[in-house]
C-alpha cells in the first residue's frame, strides 16, 4: 500500500506498507496445497513441457500455500490477466483457489493440445505411407512396362483420354474401348 509520496522529483519515492492478510486455517491451507500438487502433478504428467523438477520445487514450498501459489503462478505459461488476478488477490486462501482453477484449466488445455497434436500425426502418417505406396505402385508399373510394353500403352492411351477436351460422352467411350484392349491383352497372355 502506498502511504505517502516523499518526492517527486528527479524520480518518484515514497514510503509503503505491506498489509498482512490472514492465512486460512491450517487444515484448509494444507488442503488446498495438496490440491495445487496434485494438480501440478497431473500437469506435469499431461503436458511434458512442464519440468519435473517444478513439482519438487513446489513441493519444498508447501508449507507456506502463500508461497507455492505464488511459485506456481510465477513458473507456468498463464496469460498477463491472469497473472495479473493473481497478483490483485491479496487473500491468501482466494489466491490459492484461483491458482488452482488455472492450473485445471492449463491440464485442459494440456489434453486437448495432446489430442490434436495425435490426430495431427496419425493423419501425417497415412500421408507418408501413401506417399510410399505410391512410389512402389510407380516401380511396380514400370517393371510391369519393362514386362509388358502394351501396359504402358494403354495407360499412355488413358492420359491422353484424361487430358484431351473431349466431351463427357466421347470420352467415357473412349475410356470403355481402352478397358476392352486391356482387357484382351490380359487374356492374350
Amino acid at each position: 500500500r502506498l502511504d505517502r509520496i516523499v518526492s517527486s522529483r528527479p524520480s518518484y519515492r515514497a514510503d509503503t506498507s505491506c498489509e498482512e492478510y490472514p492465512a486460512p486455517p491450517p487444515d484448509r491451507e494444507r488442503r488446498l496445497t495438496a490440491e495445487l500438487l496434485g494438480s501440478l502433478e497431473e500437469l506435469i504428467r499431461v503436458d511434458p513441457r512442464h519440468p519435473a523438477e517444478l513439482l519438487r520445487v513446489a513441493q519444498l514450498n508447501q508449507d507456506s500455500g502463500a508461497r507455492c501459489a505464488d511459485l506456481l503462478a510465477d513458473r507456468l505459461p498463464f496469460g498477463y490477466s491472469d497473472r495479473r488476478r493473481v497478483v490483485e488477490a491479496l487473500d491468501v486462501e482466494e489466491r490459492m483457489v484461483l491458482v488452482a482453477s488455472l492450473v485445471q484449466d492449463e491440464i485442459a488445455r494440456a489434453r486437448i493440445r495432446g489430442e490434436v497434436m495425435a490426430k495431427t500425426e496419425v493423419s501425417h502418417d497415412l500421408a507418408r505411407r501413401k506417399a510410399l505406396l505410391r512410389e512402389q505402385l510407380d516401380v511396380i508399373q514400370q517393371e510391369l512396362d519393362v514386362l509388358d510394353p502394351r501396359a504402358g500403352a494403354v495407360r499412355e492411351l488413358v492420359q491422353r483420354i484424361d487430358a484431351a477436351p473431349l466431351p463427357e460422352i466421347v470420352a467415357e467411350e473412349a475410356r470403355r474401348q481402352v478397358e476392352r484392349l486391356r482387357a484382351s491383352s490380359v487374356d492374350s497372355l
